[in-house]
């Protein structure tokens, strides 16, 4: 049996909308009960607080808050619940004043001990020979980055955009997900049940329903990838 890795990995939950870095520096979270007093005094790492961008580390997750937009990351899938505990505060604190959209991000380093499944991969998401018709004298083609923007089911808001990248380092594959909704998005689609009917874009509902489908729906397309590719 041929082995792939995933040797490195990262999610994140990024909102988009009016904010101000510095009143939402660390010493805001401790106040909305965010963050604990006794995780702000030992481990709290704060980079800066500035007008521009608040950016700390706490426990391994990465906060930044800038002009028009929040992030929350990690690289460690076992924190993938405390962000989103941490986003869910923050909107709940904020009472999703501002916020025009919300993304969910993941990607993972995959290693291919099997070369030949490796190049089996780009073969079967970019097929080289179609490039190599087109340039005719060409000795060689790969896939070295795509995106691909795909619509989600009826009834359901959102896109979905897969990227997969070659690393520098060979017999490496980064593949990611970023499962985008916003206000339009969402208004439009109201029929969906997982999501209440609001006013504005509710950003908490978004969050509740569709963070862990994130994670979820990119370990299964990664692996449909891989499988696909042993089957060739």
């Amino acid at each position: 049996m041929d082995q792939v890795e995933i040797k490195r990995r990262e999610s994140s939950i990024v909102v988009i909308g009016t904010f101000d870095p510095r009143e939402m520096a660390p010493h805001w979270f401790v106040k909305h009960g965010l963050i604990p007093q006794e995780d702000y005094t030992d481990a709290l790492e704060v980079d800066v607080v500035y007008s521009e961008m608040t950016k700390f580390t706490l426990g391994n997750i990465i906060i930044e808050i800038l002009p028009t937009k929040i992030i929350l990351r990690s690289g460690i899938e076992t924190l993938d619940y405390r962000i989103h505990d941490l986003a869910l505060g923050i909107l709940t604190v904020i009472k999703g004043a501002g916020v025009s959209a919300i993304g969910f991000n993941v990607f993972n380093d995959w290693y291919f001990e099997d070369v030949s499944l490796w190049h089996k991969v780009g073969d079967l998401l970019a097929p080289k020979q179609p490039w190599l018709d087109a340039i005719a004298d060409s000795p060689k083609a790969g896939l070295m980055k795509m995106q691909m923007q795909v619509t989600k089911p009826e009834g359901v808001p959102g896109v979905y955009n897969v990227g997969v990248s070659w690393l520098e380092e060979k017999q490496w594959i980064r593949f990611s997900l970023n499962d985008h909704y916003d206000e339009s998005g969402v208004s439009a689609k109201l029929k969906n049940p997982y999501l209440k009917k609001s006013k504005g874009f509710d950003a908490v509902s978004v969050l509740t329903a569709f963070w862990q489908h994130t994670l979820d729906f990119q370990k299964h397309i990664v692996n449909g990838f891989i499988e696909q590719a042993r089957s060739v």
